[in-house]
């Protein structure tokens, strides 16, 4: 054998290792995923998302015939795809879907790096990097982030790879703006976008175009929502948050930050390591370093509102492109590539196992055990009648339960309000919560009236009994599910 038959032997073999390590490496972050979708329990926020898509199924309009906090975009969306597979209540084929929009998600992650002079085997590994670091941070269910994510990464795709073109940035407003109708915080993007504007040399044209294509759409779906005005910030849902930080302004603001910074850095400690390098970045690509701090800064202002893992997920895109961007630009032979590179394997090595731990410690029956105990409780419901459920430790059944909510809203946590709480609790037929209320999970809104009424209520009946044993006492505690029939109604 010749010296170059060697050598193409050792190319072929080099390409066939490579594309054993890209679907291996791809396997290994998407199993968990397949196995959420199999058999991770239905949501909180998942059977609040999808208890308005099925009032929508219904032939209801949001904000006019029900209370909905957020921009209706993705609601309409998933009902679409729901309808045209004559699908029902299938939590199972609900996160399939969401799943197959994280994984176009990831292709435009992909796509950004190449577009960033990423090479192409970085970009493999910052689309795998996102994918693992998403589930680490936070259970995968049923949210709007990926959705809302999947319209920004779209647009952010078109402005970097049409950069030197003008008209097309009205479709690159149109499609930002998306974003934000599928959730209000995918305004962020609108931003990120107009500081890359600013760089290109047709800037004040396409500007232009970038402001008309953006609220198209906002005016599209106001004129066919005349209400939606009242969500465009959240109503009142983070402006509650903002409430709670701004009791003492800066000690709260500072407080949540680097609370959510902290979480955050221990998952991803190689962040750190990535800023020191900024400088190795040639000048003429420094824009994107500014531009990924920006995004993963101006994300992070979420927290200020309220502190929540799931909100992690519009930072890790941002966190995984400079991780490898600044990659790129480390000499390889330097002893600095190497530490990085051993810092990058641990953390991978981390998100793996934490992943896999996550996804084999579901309980598999206990989607089965939710969808079972909302048979049982529609059993004991009149047909029609209106139920709230009182406890969020019950909240994910309104979406196996499909009834109409009190007051037809599903509203809870930090929109809730003692007033609120216990006007839902008068109004409805039923009411379903725990014999031993938690304060915790009664937004601690179980005021002395709250107390009273449930008092005057005779008409009860005890759906399941859900064995527990007290920390401190060590004593089995039966905390009874309890279906109230409202007789001040009846």
């Amino acid at each position: 054998m010749n010296s170059a038959n060697i050598k193409n032997l050792i190319v072929s073999n080099q390409r066939f290792l490579k594309l054993l390590w890209v679907i291996l490496f791809a396997l290994l972050a998407i199993i968990p995923y397949i196995y959420s979708i199999l058999y991770a329990p239905i949501s909180l926020d998942g059977s609040y998302y999808l208890s308005m898509v099925e009032r929508i199924r219904s032939g209801l309009v949001p904000y006019r015939d029900f209370t909905l906090e957020y921009t209706p975009l993705f609601f309409y969306i998933t009902a679409f795809i729901k309808n045209l597979f004559s699908v029902g209540i299938n939590y199972g084929f609900d996160l399939g879907f969401h799943f197959c929009i994280q994984l176009i998600v990831t292709i435009l992650l992909y796509k950004i790096a190449v577009q960033m002079a990423i090479s192409k085997w970085n970009a493999y590994h910052v689309a795998v990097f996102y994918l693992l670091i998403s589930y680490w941070i936070t259970e995968y269910e049923f949210i709007l982030e990926i959705p809302s994510l999947l319209w920004g990464l779209w647009a952010i795709y078109l402005a970097l790879r049409y950069q030197h073109k003008s008209v097309v940035f009205i479709l690159v407003g149109m499609i930002a703006s998306l974003s934000f109708l599928t959730k209000q915080y995918g305004l962020g993007f609108f931003f990120l976008i107009l500081y890359q504007i600013d760089f290109n040399s047709n800037r004040w044209k396409q500007l232009f175009f970038f402001i008309i294509g953006y609220f198209i759409p906002i005016i599209f779906f106001k004129l066919r929502f005349p209400e939606m005005s009242i969500v465009f910030f959240g109503n009142g849902y983070g402006l509650k948050g903002a409430e709670q930080t701004m009791g003492i302004f800066s000690y709260n603001i500072l407080k949540r930050m680097l609370e959510a910074s902290g979480y955050f850095l221990l998952r991803v400690p190689i962040f750190l390591f990535a800023i020191v390098f900024i400088k190795l970045v040639p000048p003429e690509r420094r824009k994107n370093v500014w531009f990924l701090l920006l995004g993963i800064a101006g994300f992070m202002i979420q927290f200020v509102f309220a502190i929540f893992n799931h909100y992690g997920l519009y930072i890790i895109p941002f966190v995984s492109l400079f991780i490898f961007l600044i990659l790129t630009y480390i000499p390889s032979e330097k002893w600095v590539y190497k530490s990085y590179i051993a810092l990058l394997i641990l953390v991978f090595g981390a998100a793996v196992f934490k992943n896999y731990y996550r996804a084999f410690a579901y309980d598999h029956k206990l989607r089965t055990r939710q969808i079972q105990l909302a048979e049982k409780i529609k059993q004991n419901m009149d047909p029609g009648k209106t139920l709230y459920i009182a406890d969020t430790r019950l909240v994910d059944l309104y979406y196996p339960l499909n009834v109409k909510p009190a007051g037809m809203r599903y509203t809870f946590g930090l929109t809730m309000t003692e007033k609120l709480h216990y006007r839902q609790i008068r109004i409805a037929d039923y009411i379903l919560t725990y014999n031993i209320p938690d304060s915790l999970n009664f937004n601690y809104l179980n005021s002395k009236r709250v107390q009273w009424f449930f008092k005057t209520i005779s008409d009860k009946t005890i759906i399941d009994n859900q064995y527990s044993v007290d920390k401190e006492t060590h004593k089995t505690i039966d905390n009874q599910v309890i279906l109230f029939r409202n007789n001040h109604l009846f």
